[in-house]
């Protein structure tokens, strides 16, 4: 099976994944490195849109849908996990606005 072989190659080799199911919103996604991984359950040690590691949550393999690795969001994802402490929620401010209109807040 294609899915259990992308997980387990996430798995070994502890790369991020996301993926969403039909129990989350539109547009929810799941993002996390697989940390426990059967025929049937993957368990992802999650982490937030800042890259902060947020728990675990445990999935029915059957579940998962649109399954992504490697792409550049995730690439982002993880340089910000990196960076996790300057980047928390706490630390960041909104700036709205278009264009040039942000240029003198940036």
């Amino acid at each position: 099976m294609l899915k259990q072989r992308i997980l387990n190659d996430a798995f070994v080799s502890h790369r991020l994944i996301a993926f969403r199911t039909p129990m989350e919103e539109w547009g929810e996604t799941i993002v996390g490195y697989v940390k426990e991984l059967t025929h049937e359950i993957i368990t992802i040690d999650e982490i937030n849109e800042y890259g902060c590691h947020i728990g675990s949550s445990t999935f029915k393999i059957e579940s998962l849908i649109d399954i992504v690795i490697d792409d550049k969001t995730l690439k982002c994802l993880k340089y910000m996990e990196s960076h996790c402490e300057c980047l928390s929620p706490q630390n960041c401010i909104t700036i709205w606005g278009t264009g040039y209109d942000v240029k003198e807040d940036l």
